[in-house]
């Protein structure tokens, strides 16, 4: 983030950084090491709400990948895409 800027405010002082870029793989580590981001997807409220959307009762996937979207960079977006080929499982498998 840029030296004093709020941090609601998505200011940087470089481009982002990209899954292709030298720079990435220690990003990439540094969150894949952060026991929080695997929790995430266990928490109460993530459950709940992918529920009340599907329906039915849902079970998150072991396997956890990230992606990474930087303040203000709407032009690199992740766009719809089926995980099946990367992850294996099903074809019913909805990832978010």
């Amino acid at each position: 983030m840029r030296p004093g800027a709020n941090l609601m405010d998505g200011l940087t002082d470089h481009a982002p950084i990209m899954e292709w870029d030298d720079e990435y793989v220690p990003v990439y580590a540094r969150v894949q090491a952060l026991e929080d981001f695997h929790r995430l997807k266990f928490h109460e409220n993530i459950i709940s709400i992918m529920e009340d959307i599907f329906q039915e009762p849902v079970i998150p996937f072991p396997q956890t990948i990230r992606r990474i979207a930087f303040p203000r960079d709407n032009a690199r977006g992740t766009p719809a895409h089926q995980d099946w080929i990367f992850v294996g499982g099903s074809v019913e498998t909805i990832s978010c």
